[in-house]
């Protein structure tokens, strides 16, 4: 991920002295998608998942074409802050689209496609600077790929959780139909038979999640914390990777980016077995052990392999991490503060990934062992506290701040056994 950076400093001469402007840089980039959080969650929560899904598309083709011709430092880092606002915009509301058109059974999967091929394409770009030295090429290179999303406009539909908070019920039902037929199943009959006297046009915000209920509040502010552990491991060792003693920079970037497969299969296989809770738990306290290993190994020809290891184990079990905390959010939220739910955790997240840079370079000025103890006494704390949040695992994803606040509770499970008695497939759409 540091290449092209790296190409464009040596090219702009900002080197010794000016060596700390390559953290800044990307610390603006991370800046930039903690606002594309923020606003583009509420607005995508006002206007739509699908709508703010294209605008933010647009803006970060826009950027990432623009970041090619950049003559200098200042509008280069000033574009870096613009792409990142438009790929946290087109990324969020993506995820949610996806999550509110999934069940509880296969809900894992949404969580782990889109960093399965985030990871794929983390994995791309080594590959792509090994074969593209010049920066402006390899960065047309990078954004040429979004242009196939616009198609998404006549594919991909609203989402049918959306329209049915903002009272569109007709149009939320064709939807719904249209899903069903394509995949030869049956809607149960009591889903259908709701009027549209019966919908109630619920409106929330952060606000809302942070007073409705302690237990909701302390849910929200967990799932928070996680987000910015997660985010900061993620990208702190992903931008040291090159760093790593020993090897072949492209190689341990093509390396630091399949491991987090690791991380994706133990999601997939245990996340609807052993539960979200205790997956993020032993992904967190995973990242927390290795990181304090690597960091205490000293430096030597004969130990090298050894910290790049423990450093890859430590990537993988963040890209778990990451998979985790999307599923969370995406089934810990209610659908009429979902969008916003998830757009400030990536908020939190961005503060983290901030952060990052920074706390990597510290290892510069001080030892790694500094940055490696961070990084695990944060995960470990992470790793802990997410045990205190509802299990998830094949639980009807919350539509208001009521149900939201009972989730987990015996109370709730009783209600939902009343209203579809043993129809399971009712409980979880």
């Amino acid at each position: 991920m540091n290449f092209p950076l790296k190409m464009i400093f040596y090219q702009w001469n900002l080197v010794c002295d000016d060596v700390y402007k390559k953290a800044v840089a990307q610390a603006v980039y991370m800046f930039g998608m903690l606002v594309g959080a923020v606003v583009f969650g509420d607005l995508s929560d006002r206007f739509g998942r699908k709508k703010i899904f294209m605008i933010s598309l647009i803006l970060q083709l826009t950027c990432g074409v623009l970041l090619a011709f950049s003559p200098e430092y200042i509008s280069f880092v000033i574009l870096r802050w613009m792409l990142g606002a438009g790929h946290s915009g087109s990324f969020i509301s993506a995820f949610v689209i996806g999550m509110e058109f999934i069940g509880p059974k296969y809900s894992y999967i949404g969580g782990v496609v889109p960093n399965f091929v985030f990871s794929l394409g983390f994995v791309t770009i080594a590959l792509l600077a090994y074969l593209i030295r010049y920066w402006k090429w390899l960065q047309l290179a990078i954004t040429a790929p979004g242009l196939l999303f616009l198609s998404y406009y006549w594919i991909v539909p609203e989402s049918a959780r959306w329209l049915l908070q903002k009272g569109r019920y007709e149009e939320a039902k064709e939807i719904v139909l249209k899903a069903a037929k394509i995949n030869g199943v049956k809607i149960p009959k009591k889903l259908l038979e709701e009027s549209d006297d019966e919908k109630v046009v619920h409106k929330a915000t952060i606000i809302d999640l942070l007073t409705y209920g302690p237990r909701l509040r302390k849910t929200s502010l967990i799932v928070f914390y996680n987000w910015f552990v997660v985010s900061m491991l993620f990208y702190g060792l992903s931008l040291s990777t090159s760093e790593l003693p020993g090897g072949d920079p492209y190689i341990k970037i093509m390396l630091s980016g399949v491991a987090e497969f690791g991380g994706f299969i133990f999601c997939c296989v245990f996340m609807n077995r052993i539960g979200r809770r205790r997956c993020q738990f032993i992904m967190m306290i995973l990242a927390s052990v290795t990181c304090v290993s690597a960091g205490y190994i000293p430096i030597n020809k004969d130990l090298n392999w050894l910290i790049q290891l423990l450093a890859f184990i430590g990537k993988g079990a963040s890209g778990g991490g990451f998979v985790l905390v999307y599923n969370l959010s995406g089934e810990l939220f209610p659908t009429i503060a979902r969008n916003s739910g998830v757009g400030v955790s990536s908020m939190v997240a961005r503060i983290g990934s901030t952060f990052a840079p920074f706390i990597s370079l510290l290892g510069h000025y001080t030892d790694n062992y500094v940055t490696m103890t961070i990084f695990g006494g944060l995960a470990l704390i992470a790793g802990i506290t997410i045990l205190f949040v509802p299990e998830t695992n094949m639980r009807p994803i919350p539509e208001t701040l009521e149900e939201a606040e009972n989730l987990g509770r015996k109370r709730q499970d009783e209600e939902e056994l009343k209203k579809y008695g043993d129809d399971q497939e009712a409980r979880c759409l």
